[in-house]
């Protein structure tokens, strides 16, 4: 079972834009029931510049899914490299935002994307092992 969702560092505006949509009146009953807490890093004992790994096993081991815009593979330790590392069946998915930039700017585009994160998050067992899944 769920605990919580945890937006990265590099998108927690975003993920407050998006999270207003969630408690519009359509989405409102469907976000609470789901009763996930928002953490932030230091719920999981992280420091702000704690490693891609770090985060990934944390969230992995508190049953906290990672909303994120991180899709760089740049390096080993990347996030992209530790999800195609380290993923198995079941694993939870990472949730990347596929435009952060517009969930900003088009009031759609973040309803839509709120719209497909309660999708995802209420058949999360549907998506265990699928590494990365985009928003919206």
């Amino acid at each position: 079972m769920l605990r919580g969702i945890l937006p990265d560092a590099n998108c927690e505006g975003h993920f407050q834009v998006v999270l207003r949509a969630l408690h519009d009146e359509e989405r409102r009953e469907f976000w609470h029931f789901l009763n996930l807490a928002i953490l932030n890093f230091e719920n999981l004992g992280l420091t702000p510049n704690a490693s891609d790994r770090d985060l990934w096993e944390q969230c992995q081991n508190h049953d906290v899914i990672l909303v994120t815009a991180n899709r760089n593979a740049e390096d080993p330790d990347s996030l992209e490299a530790i999800v195609q590392s380290c993923n198995c069946s079941d694993s939870l998915p990472v949730l990347t935002f596929a435009n952060v930039e517009r969930i900003r700017r088009d009031r759609q585009y973040a309803i839509e994307a709120a719209d497909r994160l309660l999708d995802y998050l209420f058949s999360i067992d549907d998506f265990l092992g699928s590494g990365r899944l985009f928003l919206p």
